[in-house]
């Protein structure tokens, strides 16, 4: 059962973004875009972030600081 201040419409985005980014929103109750939500990655990092941050981009802070110390090699065409 949600609470009285919980909007499915939220709810719903929060789920549907989680699942496009191959992880999971964690979170029962959302109200709006500024809610803190908890989240889980498709590698099992967990972690809390606004809701409204995640729908403009923002995911994983542990696989983005991975991926800023190990950044893809582009090798060279000769």
């Amino acid at each position: 059962m949600t609470s009285p201040s919980t909007d499915p419409y939220f709810l719903v985005k929060a789920q549907v973004r989680a699942f496009s980014r191959g992880g999971v929103c964690l979170s029962s109750d959302c109200s709006g875009a500024d809610d803190l939500l908890n989240w889980s990655c498709q590698h099992g990092h967990q972690w809390q972030e606004q809701l409204g941050k995640v729908l403009r981009g923002k995911w994983c802070p542990t696989c983005e600081q991975q991926q800023a110390k190990n950044p893809p090699t582009r090798h060279r065409r000769r």
